[in-house]
């Protein structure tokens, strides 16, 4: 029940608060944000198409990959790699802001993200 009403709540401020925000503020033209499977797991498709953004490193473009797993955030921190912790200001500033969002599947929008 507690659940509910929690995914209740941040359903309504997602709609009635983030989305009309989002709306507004202009997207930055090149941001793309990858987001991995489930917590945000570095693997399979995005995992790729991100590691070839990286590779070939498109100009113009800013790129990170997005997760709320906090080992993932550190092996590629310590890689160097362009990563962003869920959820950060900064984090829900560049989901804002981004003119493009890669998502490994539909699963991502059932949590708290999914309102930016």
């Amino acid at each position: 029940m507690i659940n509910s009403i929690i995914k209740l709540i941040q359903l309504i401020i997602g709609f009635f608060l983030i989305l009309p925000i989002a709306c507004i503020l202009p997207k930055q033209r090149g941001l793309t944000l990858f987001i991995g499977n489930g917590d945000g797991q570095f693997r399979d498709n995005v995992k790729y198409l991100y590691l070839q953004f990286y590779k070939f490193n498109p100009e113009n473009l800013e790129f990170y990959f997005l997760t709320e797993n906090h080992y993932v955030h550190k092996k590629l921190r310590q890689k160097q790699l362009p990563v962003l912790i869920y959820p950060r200001f900064l984090t829900f500033w560049k989901m804002l802001r981004a003119s493009n969002i890669v998502v490994d599947n539909f699963a991502w929008r059932v949590i708290f993200k999914s309102c930016v």
